[in-house]
């Protein structure tokens, strides 16, 4: 279970910087996070924003299963927006066509 664990914490350490470092990248949100590493072409800032965030959480967590429940909350959260996105474009797509 650990190793399942550190394997997921991985996945989503390296796709879930991603997400602000794009919203930063069309400046929508902060500049900072925005920044490329020259070399490795990775978005350092919001790598290590993101491991603050979740260093914070793990040590205002009561417990393993306060953690959880807050990661399932956030994850369906992230779902039903994700689901809305994608029939919001659909019906500016068809609001288009007409």
């Amino acid at each position: 279970m650990a190793l399942s664990m550190l394997v997921c914490l991985y996945g989503t350490m390296m796709t879930g910087a991603r997400i602000p470092f794009a919203i930063s990248r069309e400046r929508c949100f902060f500049h900072a996070l925005a920044q490329v590493h020259p070399r490795f072409r990775t978005p350092p800032t919001a790598i290590a924003v993101q491991a603050a965030l979740a260093v914070a959480l793990m040590l205002l967590a009561q417990s393993f299963r306060h953690l959880f429940s807050l990661t399932l909350f956030a994850e369906y959260v992230f779902y039903i927006a994700a689901t809305a996105s994608v029939f919001a474009t659909i019906v500016d797509g068809c609001r288009l066509r007409r």
